[in-house]
């Protein structure tokens, strides 16, 4: 992917994910090397924002560990 390639590049741009992400897209995203993830619509825009929050939150404690 091109992320991976930034490095060798010589290049330290930071991507951030935006638009569209549901909470199972967050680790693939981090695993791709993404610096960022945009989630604020998925959040404002929900039914229940607390509970997308959650969803959210959980799926980065992964990256804590």
């Amino acid at each position: 992917n091109i992320i991976s390639q930034l490095p060798v590049l010589e290049k330290n741009i930071p991507i951030i994910a935006i638009g569209g992400i549901v909470p199972n897209d967050v680790r693939p995203l981090l695993e791709a090397g993404v610096f960022g993830i945009a989630v604020s619509g998925a959040i404002g825009k929900a039914s229940n924002p607390a509970k997308a929050f959650k969803e959210f939150q959980e799926q980065f404690q992964f990256q804590q560990i």
